[in-house]
Formats: C-alpha cells, sequence, structure tokens
C-alpha cells in the first residue's frame, strides 16, 4: 500500500524525446563541422581550424546531454519524490534527499526568459557539493557562485507546470519544516 504523504511527480517524456531529437541534430552539425574540410577542401586553415574547434566543442556538449537524455529514459524512479523527510530529485543525477530540516528558503529563477528554476536554499550548501559526483559538484559550484545555492529543480522536465510544482514544495516545505524542528 502506496502511503498517501508521498508525493511523485514524473517525468515529461515528451520533453525527453524532443530532446532527444535536437542533441541528435546538434551532434550531427557538430560531425558537419568537423569534417566540414573534406566537403570544401579549398576552405582556410583558419575556418578548418574554427569549424573543428566549435565541432569539437558541439560534440562535447551535446553528447554529454544526449546520455543524460538517455538516463532519464532509463530511471524507473519518479522524477521528484517529495515526502515527509525532504525533497528527492531523480531528474538527473541524483545526489539524495534534500531534507526539510535544512531548507532555509524557496524562490525561482528564470533563465533567459523562459526556461524555470525552483532554487532550493539549504543551511548546508557545501555539504551537499561534497556528495555530488565530480560533473554535478561542478555545475552545483556553479549554481552556488551565481545564485547563492547548490540546489535547483528545473521544472521544465517534470510532468506538472512550473506554477504546480512551486507551490507543492512551498506548500509541503511549510508543512513538514514544523514537523522537523
Amino acid at each position: 500500500m502506496e502511503d498517501k504523504n508521498i508525493i511523485k511527480i514524473g517525468l515529461n517524456k515528451n520533453k525527453l524525446y524532443i530532446s532527444l531529437i535536437t542533441t541528435a541534430i546538434l551532434i550531427s552539425l557538430g560531425l558537419f563541422l568537423i569534417f566540414l574540410n573534406y566537403i570544401m577542401p579549398n576552405i582556410s586553415w583558419i575556418l578548418n581550424w574554427l569549424s573543428k574547434f566549435i565541432g569539437f566543442i558541439f560534440m562535447i556538449l551535446f553528447v554529454s546531454a544526449t546520455v543524460n537524455c538517455i538516463k532519464m529514459f532509463k530511471n524507473k524512479k519518479s522524477g521528484l519524490i517529495i515526502n515527509k523527510n525532504g525533497i528527492i530529485d531523480n531528474s538527473g543525477d541524483s545526489i539524495g534527499i534534500i531534507k526539510w530540516k535544512y531548507i532555509n528558503e524557496i524562490k525561482e529563477q528564470t533563465l533567459a526568459g523562459k526556461q524555470k528554476f525552483i532554487i532550493i536554499f539549504v543551511s548546508n550548501p557545501e555539504e551537499y557539493i561534497n556528495n555530488a559526483g565530480i560533473f554535478k559538484r561542478r555545475f552545483m559550484k556553479i549554481n552556488y557562485d551565481i545564485y547563492g545555492s547548490p540546489l535547483s529543480i528545473c521544472a521544465d522536465w517534470f510532468d506538472r507546470s512550473h506554477e504546480e510544482l512551486k507551490n507543492i514544495i512551498e506548500t509541503k516545505h511549510r508543512e513538514y519544516k514544523a514537523e522537523s524542528e
């Protein structure tokens, strides 16, 4: 029997499919740039070098994005689990549970005018950064430097709207924070 106090929020599979298609197109563009000198043998050495450099950057970025999307597809767990102990974000490389008692504040941030994030401010940010994997740790440090918190949830990946997700998290935070103190 499932606990009614556990909220499980799934990932939006349509957005994952669109991301996979987009990254496949961008990987193809990267390959095109890498092999541009074979298609156009008379290009200058500067343009040849620049196209290879940009192509390799595309490959590194978008192959890693593709791997992350595939991991999300393979993950059978709910994308986000909210319970009396805290929040577990399984949308990427999970860092474990973010306990209510450590959460000080929840804010939203919009990036590039469109992509929305829920920023979770905790009393022990270094602990979360140190427990993350090597790649995740780097992104968490960047988030910490820019936003003041290493923890953010990209609301765009879930099958609930940003507003609904933020309301659920804020409501449960108020409810469970008082119990955990």
